[in-house]
């Protein structure tokens, strides 16, 4: 078993965005921290609004990520250390950096060694109109 928890903070109202952009972004980040998490562990995402911007953090008390592997992360087709265990392309996080690109966002991904991981997208509320991937 894995428990889920989630929040929403009372300062956020609305976001406007690719909807099934945004939902890919999502699924990728708390696919991540279901496969490379064991049972037991606890998945939390957070919906926060800080300052000009949307804050959605998913964070995990799974494996954590060696310290040699997350420049790479978002690079196309990278497999760290645990891909020896788990199945992938290697695609999911530099998608979810072009999503967050492409809402003029960041993705930033930090590593509690063993502990867990947390992801970032930061989503600036007050942006051009969101580019169209091709």
């Amino acid at each position: 078993k894995i428990r889920m928890e989630t929040h929403v903070s009372n300062n956020v109202k609305y976001f406007r965005g690719d909807r099934e952009k945004l939902k890919q972004l999502l699924m990728n980040l708390v696919g991540n921290s279901i496969n490379y998490s064991d049972e037991g562990c606890i998945i939390d995402v957070g919906v926060n609004r800080k300052s000009d911007a949307i804050q959605i953090t998913v964070s995990d008390t799974g494996w954590g990520i060696p310290d040699a592997d997350i420049p790479y992360l978002t690079k196309k087709f990278f497999r760290g250390k645990h891909s020896i265990t788990t199945k992938g392309t290697g695609l999911g996080l530099s998608i979810c950096k072009e999503i967050a690109q492409l809402h003029r966002g960041t993705l930033d991904i930090r590593n509690m060694s063993g502990k867990g991981t947390t992801a970032t997208v930061t989503l600036p509320l007050n942006r051009p109109t969101v580019e169209k991937s091709r």
